[in-house]
């Protein structure tokens, strides 16, 4: 396993303007090639920090301070033009609920030819779904997202994040509402994605067992303060 980070997060603090702070000091790297998991009860701040990564809290509302080292850059003191040319090319975000993420009324084409138009780059999009391990790309591309099931809408949200080749994905919440088998099958593709694509992931969830089959380190998070944990893949077999 590479070494070297793809993030590196030194002392961010998030917290509400005039109101309480939601992260406390959270430090910690994600190494290049990696999966890297994060859990905690509902409210602890995961997806604050998730959202904080992005670029995406708004500073009308939120004060975010410490530093965000995307490959080296500090996205904290980047211009908002510049993260927006970062997200999505550089980051991507997976959000938890894939029927909201997607328009209702594009097709999956539509859908992901936008992403690469908004970032000026080619793909073959029945390609990328085959990536995201689809079986019948080209049915998914001509589908409208109510057209497809839970999993292919999922598997769509994840082609979007591969689209431009980021070298991070994080991933809200991925294995809400899936059976064991469905779990396995999602964490089986994470890590060939890993091995086939280079492609490093930070993993959100609420269920640590299954953290520990997809991840090669967790944090725990509680109140807004990560505590580090190294987890062995070869205790993921009790998901």
């Amino acid at each position: 396993m590479a070494s070297e980070p793809v993030l590196e997060v030194r002392n961010l603090r998030v917290g509400l303007i005039g109101g309480h702070q939601i992260l406390d000091g959270a430090s910690f790297e994600i190494p290049k090639g990696s999966i890297t998991g994060l859990f905690g009860d509902s409210g602890c701040g995961k997806s604050t920090l998730a959202l904080a990564l992005m670029g995406l809290l708004p500073p009308q509302r939120y004060r975010v301070e410490g530093e965000i080292l995307l490959r080296g850059r500090d996205l904290l003191r980047l211009p908002e033009s510049e993260v927006a040319r970062v997200r999505g090319a550089e980051i991507s975000l997976v959000l938890q609920d894939p029927l909201l993420a997607l328009n209702p009324v594009l097709r999956v084409r539509t859908q992901i030819h936008e992403v690469l138009r908004a970032h000026q780059r080619t793909a073959d999009p029945s390609s990328l779904l085959a990536l995201a391990g689809l079986k019948e790309p080209h049915r998914v591309l001509e589908a409208y997202p109510h057209q497809l099931s839970g999993g292919e809408r999922q598997r769509v949200t994840i082609a979007q994040a591969l689209a431009c080749r980021a070298p991070l994905v994080i991933a809200d919440e991925p294995f809400t509402a899936l059976d064991a088998p469905r779990v396995l099958e999602l964490i089986g593709l994470f890590r060939r994605l890993r091995a086939d694509a280079g492609v490093s992931f930070l993993l959100i969830s609420h269920h640590p067992g299954v953290l520990a089959a997809a991840a090669d380190t967790t944090f725990r998070m509680h109140g807004g303060i990560l505590a580090a944990q190294t987890v062995s893949q070869e205790r993921g077999h009790g998901v």
